[in-house]
């Protein structure tokens, strides 16, 4: 926060302890940011330390701590919620799940709470499908959540992903949160009917760290989709093509070896063949004309290329969607109140 900033009370700290990053913000009571922490001490990360699941969780409490101390000293007693994989029988403390279809409005009912110092810690729980094809998803839920409340007409300020008229006519859509483990979420307002889970994040990391393609590689994708990016969502999409995937990502080794492709365009290549199998077969089993995409812009600008090349009009919602859900569970919860008294137009609302 800016020295010069007004000056506003504290009402929340939000965490999403997401697999490999850790994000946290202290929220205001209209639930704007105040001020952000952000950390490469992911739940992976700290699991793989510890031999016990209390040596676990006193690794993410410690962690906790030295990342949120100085909110924690100056707030005394506020409250905090947080969201991810921090919450997964590998996390700080199992939370559980709401079996699909669930509606979002029930996380706030459903809360895990576990002592940390002086303050407690609230764990929302994540999403689970049974059936013929189980699938969870932790952290993504709250995000939902977010993504509703930035098309609420009660926050037409926000960027509106369903902006086009016939958007509150329509109770149903499809929402995509790009990411390690990438979520296909199918929404009946704010009930979620189903989702399925794509590994193509991890699936790009293990190919550029651990197979003989990352040794051609110079250097990961950069901030947008590039022209190696797109060739590989061509290749993915080649008409009479179909040798798959796995015989298809072999391809960024020989279009090197025939001095095709080189070396600083493997990365975005094999993004492009990985991005574009998942559309492309997400899309076979569940159609969609319209997608709202939910995520930071550099991969969210990737999906959005390989979407509109399959006809699909995307909307977008920004990474700021797990603070603004966030906030809106713990306002359910009654963890936090909002205060309608003084309004900050400078601050982007989140409630």
């Amino acid at each position: 926060m800016a020295d010069d900033a007004p000056r506003r009370d504290a009402a929340l700290v939000a965490l999403d302890w997401g697999t490999t990053t850790f994000r946290a913000w202290l929220l205001d009571g209209t639930g704007a940011v105040l001020d952000e922490v952000r950390s490469a001490d992911g739940a992976l990360t700290l699991s793989a330390r510890a031999d016990s699941a209390r040596a676990r969780a006193a690794a993410f409490e410690a962690t906790f701590a030295r990342l949120c101390r100085s909110w924690l000293d100056e707030h005394p007693g506020i409250p905090v919620l947080c969201s991810g994989m921090a919450g997964s029988n590998l996390g700080w403390a199992d939370a559980g799940y709401l079996d699909v279809p669930a509606e979002l409005g029930g996380l706030a009912y459903r809360l895990t709470v576990v002592p940390a110092g002086d303050s407690v810690v609230h764990l929302v729980p994540g999403l689970r499908a049974t059936g013929a094809h189980p699938d969870v998803m932790r952290g993504e839920e709250v995000q939902l959540v977010g993504a509703l409340a930035a098309t609420s007409p009660a926050t037409s300020g926000d960027q509106d992903v369903g902006k086009d008229q016939d958007a509150g006519n329509d109770r149903r859509r499809t929402v995509v949160l790009p990411g390690t483990h990438s979520k296909w979420v199918r929404l009946d307002g704010g009930c979620v009917a189903g989702f399925s889970t794509a590994m193509t994040g991890e699936l790009y990391g293990l190919l550029l760290r651990d197979s003989i393609l990352g040794r051609l590689a110079e250097g990961e994708t950069g901030p947008a989709a590039s022209d190696a990016f797109t060739w590989g969502l061509e290749a993915e999409a080649g008409q009479g093509d179909e040798r798959g995937l796995p015989a298809l990502l072999f391809t960024a080794r020989t279009l090197v070896l025939a001095d095709r492709l080189a070396g600083t365009q493997v990365a975005d290549y094999l993004s492009g063949l990985l991005i574009g199998a998942e559309v492309r077969h997400a899309l076979r089993a569940e159609p969609a004309d319209v997608v709202t995409l939910c995520g930071s812009p550099s991969t969210t600008d990737r999906y959005r290329v390989a979407l509109e090349r399959s006809g699909v009009t995307v909307r977008a919602v920004g990474e700021d969607a797990a603070a603004r859900g966030l906030w809106r569970v713990a306002l359910d919860a009654g963890l936090a109140t909002l205060d309608t008294t003084e309004q900050d137009p400078t601050k982007e609302q989140l409630a």
